[in-house]
């Protein structure tokens, strides 16, 4: 039902505007979207291993929104709008990957707030990209890293201090779910979300969006998420600032570190 398929660095995969009937997962390598403005390519986003693009044509026939390049060689599992709903009488597994994907789509574009920039990617308005371009191309340089302010925080990381150069990055919690970029090991009661929040980019600048988490997040002491806060994005201070999942109770505690590439 689903192809295996591999592109060739400098392939295009998905051309903007055009009409697309498949969703893709990436099995290995990594893509980049781009989004025409004025007649010139804007930098997005990238995505890389575990990461789904092109999951709307399952269930919309509106044009591609973007422009989707594979930036190495890239093996892809792809499966058409026709084997999809196949895929839900007879292979539900199957079918629940691309589910999770396009209603994590759909969840980040209601806690985002107005109109996205583009599926899963940055979450920027049209307008603000047409006064300021160039914050596109900035989004690209700043590096995060990650340290725990705990101990229990610190050893949930892979490595400390832990590196993110990608964005949106998603985290939540560890439950084997292959959509969060970082997944942190929590045990009950819960204070990390299996979806708990993605640093995004905000004009240039680094800052983290809610994803629907139970207790939400403190950021530099400002409430994201749960049940007070906002939905964000709440962007740090230039050189970084604190990050905690959950409320004021949760060990997981985080020194947010923001670094020119």
């Amino acid at each position: 039902m689903m192809s295996f398929n591999l592109y060739k660095s400098g392939d295009v995969i998905l051309l903007e505007q055009d009409a697309g009937e498949k969703a893709y997962l990436i099995e290995r390598g990594k893509v980049e979207i781009t989004q025409d403005l004025n007649g010139r390519p804007i930098h997005v986003a990238y995505l890389g291993v575990g990461q789904t693009f092109g999951a709307m044509n399952l269930v919309t026939d509106a044009p591609q929104p973007t422009t989707v390049i594979a930036v190495e060689p890239t093996w892809v599992h792809e499966i058409h709008r026709d084997d999809f709903f196949d895929a839900l009488r007879h292979e539900p597994e199957t079918a629940l990957v691309l589910l999770q994907s396009l209603f994590a789509y759909l969840r980040d574009r209601k806690h985002a707030g107005g109109e996205v920039f583009v599926q899963q990617a940055e979450f920027y308005t049209l307008d603000q990209a047409a006064a300021n371009p160039s914050a596109h191309a900035a989004a690209t340089a700043p590096v995060v890293t990650l340290q725990g302010l705990t101990h229990r925080a610190d050893r949930a990381l892979p490595v400390s201090p832990f590196r993110i150069d990608t964005f949106p990055f998603r985290i939540g919690r560890q439950h084997g779910d292959r959509y969060n970029d970082l997944s942190i090991a929590d045990s009950r009661p819960w204070q990390v979300s299996k979806q708990h929040l993605s640093f995004v980019l905000q004009d240039g600048r680094v800052g983290v969006l809610d994803r629907g988490s139970r207790l939400g997040s403190l950021v530099n002491g400002r409430a994201l998420g749960g049940s007070q806060g906002l939905p964000g994005p709440l962007c740090f201070d230039e050189t970084g600032g604190e990050l905690v999942l959950g409320n004021i109770r949760s060990a997981f505690h985080y020194r947010v570190t923001i670094n020119p590439a």
